[in-house]
C-alpha cells in the first residue's frame, strides 16, 4: 500500500492511496474496504474513503481519502495514519425474477416468531414496530428452510401472511464476512407494475453470523398472490481478505502518479 497523490486545501485533504495484490487476482473494480479502515489524525475531522479505480493489469485498486478538519485550521504538515484490517476483494451482483418460485402454488408459511431486530426500514413500519422491538420483539416468519436460492449465499426461506400483510423472508449467509445483502420486489404479471415493500426487518440467526430479512408488503390479498412474481437484486461475495495494512505520511501536496 502506498500514497500516490495528495492535495491539501487549507483545512481539507484529498489523498489517493493504492493497494496492489502481489499474490493473485483477489481485487477488482468492486473491491470494498468493508468499513474496516481507520483514519487516525492529530486533529478532529470528518473523513471518508471510496474506491476510485482498479487497474487489472497491475492488480491495483486506488482509493480516495477525503478529510476535512473541524475549525478551519491549516493541516499542512500534520501526520495521518491510514490502516485497513480486511476487505472484500470481489463482489457480484445478481438481479432478476426468481423463477423457481410460483406464488400461485407456493405453500404459505404459518409459523411465526418474535425477534429482536438488527435493523428495520420503512417509516410507517418502523413506527408500528419500534415499541415491540424494544419489549416483546417484532413478529416475523419462522424459517421454512431453503425454498429457493436466487444466487450463492442467498436463500428464500419463507412466504406467508402476518396480520394481513405479506411477508417474504430471505436469508443472507455469513454477513459479517461477506456483506451479502439485497432487496425483494413484487412484479404484477398482468400490468408489469413494480411494488416495493412497505417495510422490512432484519435479524441474526442463532449463530449471530447470517441474517434473515422479512420484506413486508401491504394490499396484496392472498387470493391475488398468483398474479405476482418475485424480483430480487442481491450483492454477494465469497468472503473477506484479512490483513494488517497501514501507512503513515505527512499531509502535503504530492503527485507520484
Amino acid at each position: 500500500m502506498e500514497v500516490v497523490a495528495s492535495y491539501i486545501h487549507e483545512d481539507t485533504a484529498e489523498i489517493y492511496v493504492s493497494l496492489q495484490d502481489l499474490e493473485g487476482d483477489r481485487l477488482s473494480e468492486s473491491t470494498d474496504l468493508f468499513d474496516s479502515y481507520s483514519i487516525h489524525t492529530p486533529f478532529d475531522c470528518t473523513s471518508n474513503c471510496t474506491l476510485v479505480s482498479y487497474d487489472p493489469n497491475t492488480k491495483t485498486a486506488t482509493f480516495l481519502i477525503t478529510i476535512e478538519q473541524w475549525g478551519n485550521v491549516d493541516i499542512v504538515g500534520d501526520k495521518l495514519t491510514f490502516s485497513v484490517r480486511e476487505l472484500l476483494g470481489q463482489k457480484e451482483e445478481h438481479k432478476g425474477t426468481i423463477n423457481d418460485v410460483d406464488l400461485g402454488h407456493i405453500t404459505l408459511s404459518t409459523s411465526t416468531q418474535a425477534v429482536s431486530s438488527r435493523g428495520m426500514s420503512g417509516d410507517e413500519y418502523v413506527a408500528e414496530n419500534e415499541y415491540a422491538d424494544s419489549s416483546t420483539g417484532v413478529v416475523v416468519l419462522k424459517s421454512n428452510g431453503r425454498i429457493a436460492s436466487p444466487t450463492g449465499g442467498v436463500a428464500l426461506t419463507g412466504i406467508g401472511y402476518i396480520d394481513g400483510k405479506l411477508h417474504v423472508q430471505v436469508y443472507y449467509e455469513d454477513i459479517l464476512k461477506t456483506d451479502n445483502h439485497g432487496f425483494i420486489k413484487l412484479i404484477n404479471k398482468n400490468t408489469g407494475e413494480s411494488i416495493d415493500c412497505y417495510g422490512s426487518v432484519s435479524f441474526f440467526d442463532e449463530e449471530q453470523r447470517g441474517s434473515y430479512t422479512d420484506y413486508v408488503f401491504t394490499n396484496i390479498p392472498m387470493e391475488t398472490l398468483g398474479e405476482y412474481e418475485l424480483y430480487g437484486e442481491f450483492v454477494t461475495s465469497s468472503g473477506s481478505i484479512e490483513g494488517d495494512w497501514s501507512i503513515t505520511f505527512p499531509l502535503h501536496t504530492v503527485d507520484n502518479r
